[in-house]
């Protein structure tokens, strides 16, 4: 195997060291099993990343990080280079054969359209939608400079993408969304797919989604976060400050919360039902709990704490806690080391409420956690839907509904 050590920066040209750099980073993405497929191990390989990061050191280039190139005046990330690995798992996800014809919504710097397009070779056509016009610019002159000088970079906003070239195979979002404009899936060959960063009920995964009986189905969820989508597609979330800045409830699809009355809550004793399930350090399984207690809970949103716990009963998880509320109280996952697990890792899963209605509001968050421990803990996790707006409840399947402009998604567990 190619190491950089191998290669004396002091002497090697730029092109020696990236593809040095290059392979060590795809035999890496392999070795996690991050990259399963010759055809995407191959892309890889070729694709040059530095390219579609000048200016950047290639340490940076080749890193296993998202990279981002543009910032807004409060310096709100609104572009960005995806990571790698996340990339690969979109490749993965996407199971592309040559000839495809593929729409990719959010160029950035061209890096993935330029995977696409290896991946579609021969005769495959690659169109990726930009709103950003400086990007265009870039990604065009990255495209030509790494050798795809033939996908197409189209100027304008992702929610209305031009049909020139329709209908295509694969339509693959690589900026974070809240819903399906019909664009999308008018523009689908009748057994096309979408890859799409959801954000539904505050959650964030990476969908693939195929058609199935006039709507569209999960096939794969991943855990991964995207920067927002910009242009009409935009649908910000709301984050409550409850009581100061370090405590911030962040509430999707306009759910009901006051942050007055729910700080208020805070301010009273708390309450903590330890739930008696436990779970070894090495299981990574809180996010389908997420999304189990996303589907069966009324109110849903993320909790925050920075700093020591800010007075909290029970800590916070580092990526937020599920969490619970009704008009003038809240309940929020929480964990302790596991009875006996004598530094192992292992941990147990809780409920801290505060508020009038706290203890029950605490109760009914265990009952789900217990409930998800006994029938879905080992099962095979959840199923999301994709409806056009409109659709009668009669004509959805079970599960909760969460509406969207375009869409009614049901999140259901099978």
């Amino acid at each position: 195997m190619t190491t950089l050590t191998a290669v004396n920066a002091d002497s090697a040209d730029e092109a020696t060291v990236a593809e040095a750099l290059r392979v060590e980073l795809v035999d890496t993405l392999v070795a996690r099993d991050t990259v399963r497929s010759s055809p995407v191990e191959a892309a890889m390989r070729v694709v040059p990343r530095h390219l579609f990061l000048a200016g950047e050191p290639l340490t940076v280039a080749y890193a296993d990080e998202a990279v981002i190139t543009r910032r807004g005046d409060d310096a709100t990330p609104l572009s960005s280079v995806s990571q790698p690995s996340v990339v690969a798992t979109m490749l993965e996800q996407a199971r592309l054969q040559p000839g495809e014809r593929v729409l990719e919504i959010d160029t950035g710097k061209g890096y993935n359209a330029a995977l696409l397009a290896r991946l579609t070779d021969p005769a495959g056509e690659v169109v990726t939608v930009e709103i950003d016009p400086g990007l265009v610019t870039d990604a065009r002159q990255a495209l030509t400079a790494a050798g795809y000088p033939n996908v197409h970079v189209v100027c304008g906003d992702g929610e209305y993408v031009a049909g020139d070239h329709a209908p295509y195979s694969l339509v693959m979002v690589t900026v974070g969304a809240a819903d399906i404009p019909p664009a999308w899936v008018d523009q689908l060959t009748p057994d096309g797919r979408i890859i799409l960063p959801l954000r539904v009920r505050g959650l964030h995964r990476l969908i693939a989604f195929e058609r199935a009986d006039g709507h569209l189905v999960s096939r794969d969820i991943q855990v991964f976060g995207f920067v927002a989508m910009q242009g009409e597609g935009a649908t910000p979330q709301r984050t409550l400050h409850l009581g100061g800045a370090q405590v911030r409830l962040v509430v999707d699809d306009s759910q009901p919360a006051d942050a007055t009355v729910l700080g208020q809550a805070l301010t009273s004793s708390g309450h903590i039902v330890w739930t008696g399930v436990s779970l070894s350090g090495a299981e990574r399984v809180l996010p389908h709990l997420d999304l189990w207690l996303a589907s069966t809970l009324d109110t849903y949103g993320r909790l925050h704490a920075d700093g020591d716990h800010c007075g909290l009963l029970g800590p916070t998880l580092p990526a937020g806690s599920s969490t619970t509320w009704e008009q003038d109280s809240l309940a929020y996952l929480t964990v302790r080391d596991a009875p006996g697990s004598n530094s192992t890792g292992g941990y147990e899963l809780g409920a801290c409420a505060y508020g009038p209605a706290g203890d029950q509001l605490a109760a009914r968050l265990a009952d789900q956690i217990r409930r998800w421990h006994r029938e879905m803990h080992s099962g095979p996790g959840a199923v999301i839907r994709a409806y056009p707006a409109g659709t009668p409840d009669d004509r959805l399947a079970a599960g909760r509904v969460v509406d969207r402009r375009h869409t009614r998604f049901v999140l259901a567990h099978v």
